[in-house]
């Protein structure tokens, strides 16, 4: 019986070394094989949930890494993190489908998909014109501010 446990233990540690080993971080988490895919019908494709991350410091990352996990292990769907952008108006256009959003030259604006569908830690009191010109011109993809902390005017944003 010890030998068993034992040599359970040792496979246990070479699964983790190699990476075969699920690791979650909050309890009842749906496992990484089980997660799904959003599904495009009119494009036929499916793909994970993009999450962008606005510039590259350890709040926006942290924000980014924990809106994720929860999406992922109590959601169940798979997440791909996008970006870093510079400033919060390139995940504007990340959400609303543009494919080169931290190009200010030329965004690359017009596709019939998104694969940018949240944004947290949005500044967009100082991109108000930028919010305000996609509002207009993307009526389909146009990004949704679902939640506010007024204390710092930080939202979070998706596609509609």
């Amino acid at each position: 019986m010890k030998m068993k446990i034992l040599l359970q233990a040792v496979l246990a540690q070479v699964a983790v070394l190699r990476g075969l080993a699920e690791t979650t971080c909050l309890p009842n988490a749906t496992r990484a094989s089980d997660r799904r895919e959003l599904v495009n019908l009119l494009a036929g494709e499916s793909y994970p949930i993009g999450l962008w991350r606005n510039a590259d410091y350890a709040a926006a990352k942290l924000m980014a890494r924990v809106v994720q996990i929860v999406i992922q292990e109590k959601l169940g769907y798979k997440v791909e993190l996008k970006g870093p952008g510079g400033l919060s108006m390139d995940g504007f256009y990340a959400l609303a489908g543009c494919t080169t959003p931290l190009d200010g030259n030329s965004r690359g604006c017009g596709s019939s998909v998104t694969y940018v569908h949240i944004n947290v830690e949005v500044w967009t009191s100082a991109y108000q014109n930028h919010w305000d010109q996609i509002q207009e011109d993307f009526r389909t993809w146009r990004p949704k501010i679902l939640e506010t902390w007024d204390t710092t005017e930080l939202r979070l944003c998706m596609f509609r």
